[in-house]
């Protein structure tokens, strides 16, 4: 199974996973955000794997509060990458939000 990862080039936990996923062996494709911006139906589709609401996938403390909607979300990707929880590894079932080195041993046991 190839997977993605969205990822921003200068988060280093981002770097991390890529380093984690390459010393695994996986197949994956790298898709960098600030070259790329998710359209909101992806965003959506990142919410319902992760099981979070859409407001869920920014970063804590970037100053976005409150229900947001996919589209909002996009707005806010496409002129700040940066706001978007990172990485993001999905294999086109799940999505694994965020850089933990535990959770993405379980991961990739489905894999």
């Amino acid at each position: 199974m190839n997977l993605l990862v969205y990822v921003i080039s200068d988060c280093p936990q981002c770097s991390d996973a890529i380093e984690w996923l390459e010393e695994k062996g996986l197949d994956f494709q790298v898709v960098y955000l600030e070259e790329y911006t998710p359209i909101w139906e992806e965003l959506e589709g990142f919410a319902f794997l992760a099981g979070v609401e859409i407001e869920d996938l920014l970063q804590e403390g970037q100053g976005y509060y409150g229900p947001i909607s996919p589209r909002e979300l996009q707005k806010i990707i496409a002129t700040d990458p940066h706001a978007l929880k990172r990485p993001i590894i999905s294999d086109g079932r799940r999505i694994l939000l965020g850089w933990d080195e535990k959770m993405a041993e379980e991961f990739i046991k489905e894999i």
